[in-house]
């Protein structure tokens, strides 16, 4: 079965590129829930025939990077429900003589971490145990997040160890 165009190719890349941003835009507003915005936004295109539903549900969605970002936020939740950011705190600051070590130490882990995890997850664990950290001590969380995310990124970026859309090396035959 053929899917209908209600509109010509030209004018569905254009509306495909509005929809994207608007949808974008209102990400970034914060007021609404990500999740149904980014479904309003894939309803658009499928209503207006720009994608069919098929294709959207079978090809266009990368279900294993999805699961693997679900079981590592299972693994996320479980952490921060053990209590181990409040541990991990309450090690570290006694320890550090000065915020900076502390951050040192946040970031060390970090990049520890990701080496066996995908660097948002890394984040999303450490982020508890920073935000306490900074709390604490009086500091910028600002500081604590981007030293978090960039440390996080650095053992990736080097080794392309943990990243779960790394293409296969040596490339394959076709």
């Amino acid at each position: 079965m053929s899917w209908y165009h209600l509109l010509s190719p030209l004018t569905e890349k254009w509306v495909a590129l509005g929809v994207f941003v608007v949808v974008f835009a209102l990400i970034l507003m914060r007021k609404y829930n990500i999740a149904y915005i980014s479904l309003a936004g894939a309803g658009l295109l499928i209503f207006t025939g720009i994608m069919n539903p098929a294709g959207a549900f079978l090809s266009s969605i990368a279900w294993d990077a999805l699961a693997i970002y679900w079981g590592y936020y299972h693994l996320a939740v479980s952490f921060r429900d053990s209590g181990m950011p409040g541990w991990i705190a309450n090690w570290i600051l006694p320890r550090a003589k000065e915020e900076r070590y502390a951050l040192l130490f946040l970031c060390l882990l970090a990049m520890f971490f990701s080496s066996f995890m995908a660097n948002p997850v890394v984040v999303i664990m450490l982020a508890p145990p920073a935000i306490e950290i900074a709390t604490r001590l009086k500091g910028s969380l600002f500081l604590y997040m981007v030293a978090l995310a960039i440390s996080a990124n650095a053992v990736t970026t080097v080794s392309m160890i943990a990243d779960p859309r790394r293409p296969s090396w040596p490339p394959r035959p076709a």
